[in-house]
């Protein structure tokens, strides 16, 4: 068990209370051949002076002082003073299991890995543990393209089909230093996702395992939730430079990335202009447009409700869809409200590819599909994806 030696990196900024339970979690681990970096990134309360005592403890901690940068430098700084084959990042204010550690490098044996992905526990601050696991199916991926194309969203399941964390992974020193130089200091928005990625794009063995063994922390103060002046400049960096990425792949991935950008914006726009949880710029349902054909196709949407006002608009800012009709039952009311909303009878008259239902339950959908076909509407051009609630 002693073959490869991995060295741990914690970026540190201001998680004194946090820093105890990190460093122990991390000293306590089945596996021993590590080494421990801890990286202060300016912080202005205790935290270097914890730190300092945890080195004087145990040998293997190495401190690194610098002015504030970030967490993308922070990782960058650590890595460069790393010696490890194998290289691996915990969060200051998250945990681990005692064999973490062991199960990565277990895979990453097993399979001349230079990925390994494992799963998380989120939680949360009222005290509630949930798992958060791929939903790429656990083994070996040689080239792993296909399972790329599910970063985003897994087919129609709005939930990430590789959870985009920087931690809860193993990576091979040579494959993380290339990746991260790549990556600019200015990519200080999703930095997880733009190195997870870029690493998954690569020509690699990764292997996925079902394992949870790292406890991510969501606190409401937390880094993930701050409210960044910077927060629309920092997501333009993370665009361009995700764009550029996937600009070889086909299309699926980068309309996906287009409307996950597009979500952020909305959020910082709300925070921007002090607009509530609820105001009409948050959509709150979401699409896969890869359910559909490639090739620009003609929709009619139906329902104007919630669900269908957000796939109204996603659909209309599409480049590959034409919806040439939006129909309800209740069309005059929503009219009465600006909603350009047609008449159901005039399916009769209009040509398309695919009518979509936009309701929530599939119970629904079913006897809704029933009504539509007494307009003259085929079965199978009637078609429904589960609608996801997805926060950013």
């Amino acid at each position: 068990m002693q073959e490869f030696r991995i060295s741990i990196i914690v970026p540190i900024y201001n998680t004194a209370d946090y820093l105890p339970r990190c460093i122990e979690s991390i000293r306590m681990q089945s596996y021993k051949n590590t080494e421990i970096i801890l990286v202060d990134d300016g912080s202005t309360d205790h935290s270097l002076s914890v730190c300092r005592k945890y080195a004087e403890m145990d040998d293997r901690i190495r401190i690194i002082e610098q002015e504030n940068q970030g967490n993308n430098a922070a990782r960058k700084a650590g890595l460069l003073a790393s010696t490890g084959d194998y290289i691996t990042f915990v969060d200051s204010d998250d945990w681990i299991g005692s064999r973490l550690l062991e199960l990565l490098k277990e895979a990453a044996e097993d399979s001349c890995a230079d990925m390994v992905i494992s799963n998380v526990y989120m939680i949360y601050p009222d005290g509630r543990k949930i798992e958060r696991k791929n939903l790429i199916e656990a083994g070996i991926y040689k080239n792993p393209a296909d399972a790329v194309r599910n970063l985003f969203y897994y087919g129609r399941n709005c939930d990430y089909g590789i959870m985009p964390f920087i931690f809860a992974k193993l990576y091979r020193r040579n494959l993380l230093v290339d990746t991260m130089n790549k990556i600019g200091d200015q990519i200080q928005y999703d930095e997880d996702r733009a190195l997870v990625w870029t690493c998954l794009m690569q020509d690699i063995t990764a292997i996925f395992i079902d394992d949870i063994e790292y406890y991510y922390c969501q606190r409401e103060n937390g880094l993930v939730r701050s409210k960044d002046d910077m927060y629309l400049a920092k997501v333009n960096y993370f665009y361009r430079y995700m764009s550029h990425l996937f600009e070889k792949e086909d299309k699926v991935l980068k309309e996906q990335l287009d409307y996950y950008v597009l979500r952020c914006i909305q959020t910082g726009l709300r925070w921007k202009l002090g607009l509530s949880e609820n105001n009409l710029l948050r959509n709150k349902y979401v699409l896969d447009t890869s359910v559909f054909l490639k090739g620009v196709k003609r929709i009619i949407l139906y329902g104007a409700g919630v669900v269908g006002r957000d796939y109204y608009e996603f659909l209309k800012a599409s480049q590959n869809i034409d919806v040439c009709a939006w129909i309800d039952k209740e069309w005059e009311k929503l009219c009465a409200e600006g909603l350009e909303v047609r008449p159901v009878e005039q399916v009769r008259e209009l040509e398309y590819d695919y009518l979509l239902v936009a309701v929530k339950n599939e119970l629904i959908f079913q006897e809704i599909k029933s009504e539509l076909t007494a307009y003259a509407v085929p079965a199978d051009k009637i078609i429904w994806g589960r609608p996801c609630d997805v926060q950013v």
